[in-house]
């Protein structure tokens, strides 16, 4: 292999989903796995409310936290601050807090 080996710390995703937003709520999550709409239920019971934030130093606070738990790399903050100077148009929802 050219003296190249696999990472042990993973930091970008595996793979992108995709969503079709074609028809109404319960179409969509029709289309999702029975496993992730128990998660949308159960968010919805509790009352989980999402939330438009530019708080990048908490994002990477959460993100940090959930990385050690789950055990895969994160970006620096200066990584996650340039994402979304470049993604992120005023008013859009590029990082939600709840």
């Amino acid at each position: 292999m050219s003296g190249f080996a696999p990472s042990f710390q993973v930091i970008q995703p595996r793979r992108s989903v995709v969503v079709s937003l074609e028809g109404g709520q319960e179409e969509w999550l029709a289309r999702m796995k029975q496993k992730t709409r128990y998660n949308i239920r159960l968010a919805q019971k509790k009352d989980v409310v999402v939330r438009s934030s530019d708080d990048l130093e908490g994002f990477h606070r959460l993100m940090q936290t959930t990385g050690e738990r789950d055990g895969f790399g994160v970006h620096s903050l200066a990584y996650y601050r340039r994402a979304y100077e470049l993604f992120c148009a005023p008013g859009s929802v590029c990082f939600a807090a709840g």
